[in-house]
């Protein structure tokens, strides 16, 4: 039987580049993911069931207008940690990818309450409180990650935002400077938000001049953007960007307009970005923990699935500040 890699794509929640690069012997894909993929192929050709007991429900949930761009893949490793660490207890993982459809909402609810289902992690990142008051049937237990709904119904996995930025806006005080103006993603989601919240108070708190600008929804519009934008020479000379698509897109018009780091621009990204992004140089960014803090939550869930009524957290990763050469 012939399986198609946008079928196995679509069942075990990868992107088809990935099952593309896996099937093809291809760099780019961790040795956990492709025996994923293969064992995946073994059983389909063997006809088995993949439908399994003791089922853990992983929940991507993302809104229409947010498709986040697929130059960084940050979910392979997530995945793989959720595998790992599933596995070891014997629980098996089901991948759902879910928008603001509310029909499919209520339909992964319903999944969620079957039987063979022990319980859920829902990226909530894009998640708002009317979405989440529908989340809140599932009748299994329930491990919120990248969000606070402030409800102590439910434990909660996150990033420590505001550290992260203070590191940040340290460095930037050490250095010298003065201004600084925050490039901000035209998407809107739990972690951008702590993220301006956290810098329009610490410029306050550090007495610096600052301001945020908002660039665009993927790196071509960021691009655009920031071609526009630095050839005006009043613009801030010191950038902090939110995300690996603002870095990405930022630093490809500084190549373009033949400016330098450190003499003419200086860039601190939030998340890290492959050398490959940067021509040449090296990103100074923030360092945003991604697998472990997939176990955590997973462990978390673990410890709720064996004892219904164990206490419940609020656990943020700290981020930590990789120094290259673009300040």
């Amino acid at each position: 039987m012939k399986i198609k890699a946008a079928q196995i794509a679509r069942d075990l929640g990868l992107s088809k580049a990935t099952v593309s690069l896996a099937l093809n012997d291809k760099p780019g894909v961790s040795e956990e993911t492709k025996k994923m993929i293969f064992q995946y192929i073994d059983r389909m050709e063997k006809g088995i069931d993949i439908v399994e007991n003791n089922i853990i429900k992983i929940v991507n949930y993302s809104k229409k207008e947010n498709i986040y761009g697929g130059e960084v893949d940050l979910w392979s490793e997530v995945l793989s940690e959720f595998n790992k660490e599933a596995k070891k207890d014997g629980y098996s993982l089901g991948i759902d990818y879910i928008n603001d459809d509310i029909d499919e909402i209520n339909k992964l609810i319903m999944e969620c309450n079957q039987g063979h289902v022990v319980g859920a992690i829902v990226f909530a990142n894009d998640l708002d409180e009317d979405i989440f008051k529908l989340f809140k049937q599932i009748k299994k237990p329930l491990i919120i990650y990248d969000n606070d709904f402030d409800d102590d119904n439910y434990s909660y996995v996150m990033i420590d935002n505001y550290q992260g930025m203070e590191k940040i806006i340290k460095l930037i005080v050490e250095k010298g400077f003065n201004e600084v103006c925050y490039l901000a993603n035209s998407h809107d989601n739990y972690n951008f938000r702590k993220r301006r919240m956290a810098f329009t108070d610490l410029i306050s708190k550090y007495n610096l001049t600052g301001r945020i600008f908002i660039t665009g929804n993927d790196v071509e519009s960021v691009y655009e953007a920031m071609k526009t934008e630095l050839v005006d020479k009043s613009f801030p000379k010191v950038l902090i960007s939110e995300n690996y698509q603002v870095s990405i897109g930022t630093i490809k018009a500084i190549q373009e307009m033949n400016l330098s780091f450190k003499d003419d621009i200086n860039l601190i990204g939030i998340d890290e970005i492959p050398d490959y992004f940067c021509y040449g140089h090296h990103l100074t960014a923030l360092k945003i923990i991604h697998g472990k803090r997939a176990g955590v939550a997973l462990s978390l869930l673990k410890k709720e699935i064996e004892d219904h009524d164990v206490e419940k957290f609020k656990i943020y990763s700290t981020c930590r500040l990789i120094e290259g050469d673009t300040i």
